[in-house]
């Protein structure tokens, strides 16, 4: 099953405007043989028997990072995909991979139950800003489908026969949460059932204000509630330790939590334990941990991106607020000894004209083999923005980044490399706005913050490498 999902993926990489189809299984299941499939097998944990188990129209769970719900919905939408009297099922996650990832778990409950599966295939693009996301789909022999979408909230504003599913996947990451759930309503009006889960994202995000709203009762929905602690009982790491052939012992199994709490470290509460964080209380960057140095002094960088937060407000003296600033960071990896260096931070509070003027200064002077990205605002002024910035700067690498989940868990990796001394800065006039910006993290202005995390998690993706040579060369 998994090479067959495999070399759809290679199809789609290389699809154009038709879908491509890749059949999976060329037998075919009788009425029969599906109407003698019953409930979920019991190689499913407690928690996620619950889960399966749970028919109310509306359902939510508040659940630890990687507990396996995703995994054990794709079987409960499998089944019903398969049945002759079945629903189609739609799954929403925030990205692409979730997408695949989903639907190859549905692929192999249809291998583990002997299902026929038909097709695997794409629907065509949804063009969503200035990306074509495909819509993934398996076709089951019963006429039934699982189909993968774009988490936009138009997107499913037209779908929903009477019966269908509607799956939401880390909800709290979507791009907007709230609007994503007005649309999502309707699948219930007509017999629908939907399903939400996620981990928290913040204290004040609408993910916890809804969760909030159910315990008070305000919201007829079913709760969840699977803390990784609760997982663990119900034999999540016995689970773990069976699928990878080792054994399980209970010592074995509290070092894994330990060092699993302490690689989390202060997102431990929220990540594993449904402790919705408030990081308005928690200094989370000390401008102690970078160390200045010149260029004489720079560990070689053999990576490079200018990173661009395109937040700019010009400044309102009546109302004694400090404006938001564009920002573009260039950031440099050493690929050798996995140190870091920001070369210099440009950040001024610009209209747009002057925006434009300094980000195409900047490119010539960091040359076209430096690439150039920015953080891709939602909607349609957001694909306006990207347009321009490319056509402005022509014969350049441009990227538009869509920035996933919370500002701070986004920074995790850029904070834990500079708590461990890793970043490091060149000596510039620009340096004390750059890290007293950090230093108020997350109860100040975060243009700068933004735009370092950008080009942080650009590189750590293994983007484009180029070369510098002037910052090394006397």
């Amino acid at each position: 099953m998994s090479k067959s999902f495999a070399s759809l993926e290679r199809s789609l990489q290389k699809a154009g405007k038709q879908p491509r189809k890749v059949a999976i299984q060329q037998s075919s299941t009788t009425d029969d043989q599906q109407g003698l499939i019953r409930g979920i097998p019991a190689v499913l944990l407690p928690y996620q028997q619950r889960w399966t188990d749970d028919q109310l129209g509306i359902k939510i769970a508040v659940k630890s990072r990687r507990i396996g719900l995703s995994w054990c919905d794709a079987a409960d939408s499998t089944l019903e995909a398969a049945r002759a009297n079945g629903r189609n099922t739609f799954y929403l996650g925030y990205n692409r991979e979730m997408a695949l990832e989903y639907i190859q778990a549905c692929a192999d409950w249809a291998a583990h139950y002997s299902v026929a599966v038909e097709l695997l295939d794409t629907e065509g693009k949804i063009l969503e800003d200035e990306k074509d996301i495909i819509a993934y789909r398996i076709t089951f022999a019963s006429g039934f489908m699982v189909q993968a979408l774009s988490s936009t909230p138009r997107n499913i504003r037209s779908k929903g026969r009477p019966g269908d599913r509607l799956r939401i996947d880390e909800f709290a990451f979507h791009d907007n949460p709230e609007e994503l759930l007005k649309a999502a309503i309707a699948f219930k009006m007509w017999g629908g059932k939907i399903a939400i889960w996620s981990t928290h994202n913040g204290k004040n995000s609408f993910f916890n204000k809804l969760i909030e709203e159910i315990k008070e009762g305000r919201r007829p929905f079913s709760l969840h509630h699977i803390t990784l602690q609760d997982a663990l009982d119900e034999g999540l790491y016995k689970r773990i330790c069976l699928v990878n052939g080792e054994q399980w012992d209970q010592e074995k199994q509290n070092q894994w939590v330990i060092d699993l709490r302490a690689e989390y470290g202060q997102a431990a509460s929220e990540e594993l334990d449904c402790i919705p964080a408030d990081w308005s209380s928690v200094k989370l960057i000390d401008r102690d941990w970078y160390q200045i140095v010149t260029r004489y002094d720079l560990p070689y960088c053999d990576r490079f991106v200018r990173f661009w937060d395109l937040a700019a407000t010009q400044a309102d003296i009546s109302k004694k607020k400090k404006p938001c600033n564009t920002a573009g960071v260039l950031l440099g990896y050493s690929t050798a000894t996995g140190q870091w260096v920001v070369f210099d931070c440009l950040a001024e509070a610009f209209n747009p004209s002057n925006t434009d003027q300094l980000m195409l200064a900047a490119a010539v002077q960091d040359g076209d083999r430096t690439p150039i990205a920015h953080e891709l605002e939602g909607g349609a002024s957001g694909i306006r923005d990207s347009v321009h910035i490319k056509n402005l700067l022509n014969g350049y690498t441009v990227s538009g980044i869509r920035p996933q989940g919370d500002k701070i868990l986004r920074g995790k990796n850029f904070i834990t490399s500079s708590k461990n001394g890793k970043i490091f800065i060149l000596q510039g006039d620009w340096n004390e706005d750059f890290l007293e910006e950090l230093d108020t993290i997350p109860n100040g202005l975060m243009d700068r913050y933004d735009a370092v995390v950008g080009a942080y998690n650009y590189l750590s993706d293994g983007n484009v490498i180029t070369e510098m040579a002037s910052y090394f060369e006397d």
